[in-house]
């Protein structure tokens, strides 16, 4: 799995990552999608699925680099398209300006790519995102933190949330991005999580029960632990995932009964 959206996950062939599958784990629906033709290889964390605020389609979304190292978007209409659309961006993007390959993220209607910030004449600091329903691309400041830029991007219910984080310990001040378009960010928490016992790397990871409950992957000296901080309640709890491979990536998945057959 490498996606989820409103319960539906995009997975990926392994032994050909050119093949894509939309499934629903709890009803089993599944289907496979047309085969990425370009570009030659494609990255399996470069794509995400999103559903249209007003239309309520489910598509799915890939970045790719051509052969002239530029980058593009094709998008896949589930249950209407036959094969993937290339959009346009309305700029060129080339190897170097910015990277697309680092797990978009899809809020409302909207995928937002945070790997990489771009910066204007006037100095405003901002990255790109593409309103699913019309598939144009829009740029998005990022949050009015001062001279720290946000560490981390997450799903937070509704929004988008930005993480800015203290250079030492687990320290946050987490921002949610209430309206895309106006680039308006409000400030939700100021948090300070106690590390545990030879933590010397963490990342957030998602946020579960209501958006009260912060998942964060850490590095010890013994191997990667797994925490869960409760924001009400200031308290972590330390989880045992040991029993995953090496090959594992973490993604927030809810179940439901939707189906992406419907609207």
């Amino acid at each position: 799995m490498i996606a989820s959206y409103d319960g539906i996950a995009l997975f990926i062939d392994l032994i050909d990552i050119t093949i894509l599958y939309v499934m629903n784990p709890v009803t089993m629906e599944k289907t496979r999608l047309p085969s990425l033709d370009e570009p030659p290889n494609p990255m399996y964390y470069c794509s995400c699925i999103a559903r249209g605020r007003s239309t309520r389609q489910y598509k799915v979304v890939h970045s790719y680099e051509d052969f002239s190292r530029e980058f593009h978007w094709v998008v896949l209409t589930i249950g209407i398209d036959n094969s993937w659309r290339r959009i346009s961006s309305g700029q060129t993007f080339m190897r170097g300006d910015m990277e697309l390959d680092n797990f978009p993220i899809s809020v409302g209607g909207v995928i937002y790519w945070t790997d990489y910030d771009f910066e204007e004449e006037d100095g405003i600091v901002y990255f790109l995102a593409m309103d699913v329903d019309d598939e144009t691309i829009h740029k998005v400041p990022i949050p009015p933190s001062g001279s720290i830029e946000p560490s981390a991007y997450m799903k937070m219910g509704n929004y988008l949330s930005g993480f800015v984080t203290a250079p030492l310990g687990l320290q946050f001040e987490i921002y949610v991005l209430k309206d895309w378009l106006r680039g308006e960010w409000d400030k939700v928490y100021e948090i300070n999580i106690d590390a545990p016992r030879g933590l010397y790397f963490y990342f957030p990871i998602g946020w579960l029960n209501d958006d009260e409950m912060l998942v964060l992957e850490g590095l010890t000296m013994e191997g990667d632990i797994y925490m869960a901080y409760d924001v009400k309640k200031n308290e972590t709890h330390v989880l045992d995932l040991s029993i995953c491979g090496p090959r594992f990536y973490s993604h927030v998945h809810t179940n439901t009964l939707v189906s992406y057959r419907m609207p």
